[in-house]
């Protein structure tokens, strides 16, 4: 693992969900929470309580080299009760696609996106599976095939993507990073062109970074991404 107080990064070979109850609430914090949320849509009605997996905790057993994440199903309203001293982490979804150069493919946030102007890798948080299927790691494989295919038109069949780190860093949001295909040349040509002709794009710029350097000379960045750009030339040479 790598790694501070603020964001680790490790590489689990095997990664293992278990279901639990979610966060005890008291009823007036949930009430709170709920009129918190209601007043935020009301001046954004694009403000949208859509699904989203909690994190409880994560252990990780260094000898096995295997990690567990408890989790439970929500919607994004309950990310209200951090306001009143509750830890809530989330589940997250993000894909390393190396590129021509040593380089890491990265793009910004759009305007109307959660984490806006940041720089960031593909990804996204991730659904809570049908009731009586698993959340697993092919489950996830899916989920970040489409939020790649999503944010820059480039399409990774879920079953070619590897999983290559998981990490933890604001409020613990828990993310599991996969790895790509490498792109070439004219892969990334295409995906400039597609953010360039999307109407409301989730990233409005893209870009392909090798140092932590070139990526703090882009603008600020999501804390984990420095940390997997030093993890990756640590890989790659």
């Amino acid at each position: 693992m790598i790694g501070d107080d603020r964001v680790w990064i490790g590489q689990p070979s095997e990664l293992q969900f278990e279901r639990r109850d979610g966060p005890r609430v008291a009823h007036e914090e949930a009430q709170a929470a709920d009129r918190l949320f209601d007043a935020a849509r009301r001046r954004n009605p694009g403000l949208f309580d859509g699904p989203l997996v909690l994190v409880d905790r994560c252990s990780f057993e260094a000898v096995s080299s295997r990690m567990v994440v408890w989790w439970s199903p929500s919607t994004y309203r309950s990310l209200a009760l951090r306001r009143f001293g509750h830890r809530i982490s989330t589940l997250f979804v993000t894909v390393l696609v190396p590129a021509p150069g040593r380089m890491v493919l990265v793009g910004r946030a759009g305007p109307l996106t959660a984490k806006a102007g940041l720089w960031q890798f593909p990804g996204g948080s991730v659904i809570p599976p049908p009731s009586g299927t698993p959340l697993d790691i092919d489950n996830l494989a899916t989920e970040a095939s489409r939020e790649l295919l999503e944010e820059t038109g480039l399409w990774r069949e879920p079953r070619t993507l590897k999983l290559w780190a998981v990490c933890r860093g604001d409020h613990h949001n828990v993310g599991v990073c996969f790895r790509a295909a490498d792109m070439d040349v004219r892969d990334l040509d295409d995906v400039r062109d597609f953010v360039r002709n999307c109407d409301e794009p989730e990233f409005d710029q893209l870009a392909a970074v090798r140092t932590g350097t070139e990526l703090a000379a882009l603008g600020r960045s999501v804390d984990y991404v420095e940390p997997c750009l030093r993890l990756y030339r640590s890989e790659s040479g």
